[in-house]
């Protein structure tokens, strides 16, 4: 094809125009130049739910390289977008968005490719319900998802409780509580309900000579049990049931003893736990039990260090004597279990035919601190051939070093025990290896000697505990101070006897070196040649000092008023040289023996106290 152009020029300088015609030969053809044939591509969004194709005006030629379109704003519900594909159902040639394509010597529409987002089901599943229907979760969820699972709905299983969903029916698999998000797998995740089983509640009592071996089923959210027992079926009274935990103080555990009752009386025992400050029973009635003599069991009235002991000495040995002698081959790890929270523990299990006792010892120096140590004699123990009524079990907590000052055991050195190097500086006394509470011996005192501490800061609350002997001696023995003589000395003191008698009062006295206040016992409350047991909590803030004699609280009153307080100073001096024999100044010294010496850097609790004084 040729075309024609006429162009007219007019010279500036010339009033003549000039017109060139010029013919051609396709010179501007808006094709080609050859005439050679172009062809279009075409963009089909191929079920596409929203968006447009893209559009490309360009005519190409033949092998010309064409840029291919990208997504742009073309989507398809449930999909991602694939590329492009010279057939609808991308059974032709794939192209990426954005690739070169050679063109064809014919037109070209290209199909959007769409690949299927994959979805995942979440399938619940009773494991075992009694009653009620699995959960069903009806949608399809993305990879990566956070799905929020089921709760348990009416899904029931008897005598279990729910506790949530794992992926395995055997609960090995990934535990996930109810209500819980989960992020979805590229995979189908099937959910099994977990059921816990549920202790039946009960209490059991197994009869022994002159005692009672209670158990029971843990009471959920209890942190102490209480054992009752009586003669007759009344919890209320009168009479009213003798409370166990007077005599041996916290019980923490599900296991008790009741000792020292007369054998042939029917007795009726009930169990509470204490839960937020209330108790709660363990099952609505009594269970009973009659102890009958000649049976063979644990003594467990003479179990050392205690049932249920605390603070127990890291070095101390179990002792567990029995009512008749023990089949010395029965006496085995096997037959004996000596566990911490289930695990068993090493330790030394030996048999002592004279005491009719089985003694456990720590395996190496000591046990571990702060740990409750769990002691089951099984009816794997016989006499004779034959074994208790059923297995009996006890428990005791070695000493939390954490919480003491210092412990002296004074066997035949001055050494803290609690390994934290306030040993004692012992001058001029003696020890005793007969008479004595804890360890292998006591430390004997008289006047002259001294048992220095150097200067220990007591802190704001403390607690002293000791076994005290206290010889004849006509007027205050010590039994620590960190004060000067002198009612409002700076300091404070607590000694038997007031000044120049032996009227056997416990006195606690604290000044600060202006006036100061006393508080005692009644007289004669000290019996001289007697072991006893003596515990002092003070709590300097609120100036309150509690005195415990052989576990229990005793009474006190202000020596100037004769009514009853426990009213100390609160700004006495807590820091200072201390003894635990007299007073700073070397005035009055103790007389007698004193053994297990100890600070905690806390207020014990009554319960505490009394367990610590409950140790053999």
């Amino acid at each position: 094809m040729s075309t024609s152009l006429t162009i007219t020029y007019r010279p500036l300088a010339a009033a003549a125009l000039i017109t060139l015609m010029f013919s051609s030969c396709g010179l501007l053809d808006d094709s080609n130049e050859t005439g050679a044939t172009e062809f279009n591509v075409t963009y089909g969004g191929n079920g596409s739910t929203s968006g447009s194709a893209p559009v490309d005006a360009v005519n190409y030629l033949e092998a010309a390289q064409v840029s291919l379109a990208m997504q742009g704003d073309l989507l398809k519900t449930s999909h991602t977008f694939g590329g492009w594909n010279t057939q609808a159902n991308g059974g032709g040639v794939h192209y990426a968005a954005g690739g070169i394509m050679a063109m064809p010597s014919a037109d070209v529409t290209m199909f959007a490719e769409w690949v299927l987002i994959p979805t995942y089901n979440v399938t619940y599943n009773d494991n075992g319900s009694t009653s009620g229907t699995a959960p069903t979760d009806a949608t399809d969820h993305l990879e990566s998802a956070q799905v929020t699972l089921e709760l348990q709905g009416d899904l029931l299983k008897t005598n279990f409780t729910f506790d949530g969903w794992n992926t395995e029916a055997g609960g090995g698999g990934t535990q996930y509580a109810a209500g819980a998000t989960l992020t979805m797998p590229a995979a189908d995740v099937d959910l099994f309900a977990e059921w816990s089983a549920v202790a039946v509640a009960s209490v059991t009592t197994t009869p022994g000579d002159a005692q009672i071996s209670v158990s029971w089923t843990a009471v959920t959210n209890a942190t102490e049990y209480f054992v009752y027992y009586s003669g007759t079926d009344d919890f209320v009274g009168p009479p009213t049931p003798t409370l166990l935990n007077d005599s041996v103080g916290v019980i923490s555990t599900t296991s008790a003893t009741i000792t020292a009752l007369v054998n042939g009386n029917l007795q009726y025992v009930w169990v509470t736990g204490l839960v937020g400050g209330s108790e709660q029973l363990v099952i609505p009635g009594s269970t009973t039990a009659t102890p009958v003599g000649g049976l063979f069991g644990v003594d467990v009235p003479n179990i050392q260090p205690g049932e249920n002991a605390l603070e127990v000495a890291l070095d101390k040995q179990i002792v567990i004597p029995f009512t008749l002698g023990v089949d010395p081959a029965t006496v085995n790890s096997t037959n004996v279990l000596v566990t911490d929270g289930g695990v068993a523990m090493q330790s030394t299990i030996a048999y002592d035919v004279g005491a009719q006792s089985i003694t456990i010892d720590p395996f190496g120096a000591a046990w571990p601190a702060a740990t409750e140590i769990q002691v089951e004699i099984t009816t794997g123990v016989t006499s004779g051939g034959a074994g208790m009524a059923a297995s009996y079990i006890f428990t005791i907590t070695t000493l939390d070093n954490a919480a003491l000052l210092g412990r002296w055991g004074f066997n035949n050195n001055g050494v803290d025990i609690s390994g934290h190097g306030l040993d004692a500086t012992v001058t001029g006394a003696s020890y005793d290896g007969v008479s004595l509470h804890e360890g292998s011996h006591s430390l004997t005192l008289a006047t002259g000697n001294v048992v220095g501490l150097g200067v220990v800061d007591l802190g704001n609350t403390f607690t002293y505990t000791a076994w005290v002997n206290v010889g004849n001696s006509n007027s205050i023995q010590t039994l620590f101070g960190n004060g000067t003589a002198g009612f409002s000395q700076d300091g404070i003191k607590v000694f038997v006897n007031t000044w120049g008698t032996t009227d056997g009062r416990i006195l606690i006295e604290s000044g600060n070196g202006a006036s100061g206040v006393s508080i005692w016992t009644t007289a004669g409350f000290v019996t001289p040649g007697n072991w006893f047991h003596v515990a002092v909590t003070i709590d300097r803030p609120t100036g309150a000092a509690f005195l415990y004699f052989n576990g229990n609280e005793a009474v006190t009153t202000d020596s100037n008023s004769g009514l009853t307080s426990n009213l100390i100073r609160n700004d006495f001096n807590s820091n200072g040289s201390l003894f635990l024999n007299q007073f700073s100044d070397g005035n009055f010294d103790f007389n007698g023996k004193i053994d297990d010496v100890r600070f905690y850097s806390r207020v014990l609790t009554a319960s505490e106290i009394r367990n610590i004084a409950n140790e053999q």
